[in-house]
């Protein structure tokens, strides 16, 4: 049997919950999920045209490609960072 053609593909997850990763993939699935933002703590490596694998719980769901690679602008980052804090503290 011939191995899946998506098999060397970098993979990734949306959501830092089994649920959110849920909620997310199916939006990407439906077309609604369109965008991310990386967060700026490493380099991105994301370049327009790179195909990433889409998880859930570490088994695909998705391949989607990337149109546009851009930093976020620091106000945008700083908007993440204070959601996330937010939501730390309500555990």
């Amino acid at each position: 049997m011939q191995e899946a053609w998506w098999r060397g593909l970098p993979v990734c997850a949306f959501g830092s919950s089994p649920a959110l990763q849920e909620r997310l993939a199916a939006l990407v699935i439906a077309g609604r999920k369109r965008a991310t933002v990386w967060d700026g703590r490493e380099p991105n490596p994301t370049l327009p045209g790179m195909r990433w694998v889409v998880t859930v719980l570490e088994r695909p769901v998705a391949v989607i490609d990337t149109a546009l690679a851009a930093a976020a602008p620091d106000h945008v980052r700083a908007e993440e960072a204070e959601a996330r804090a937010v939501l730390a503290e309500r555990g």
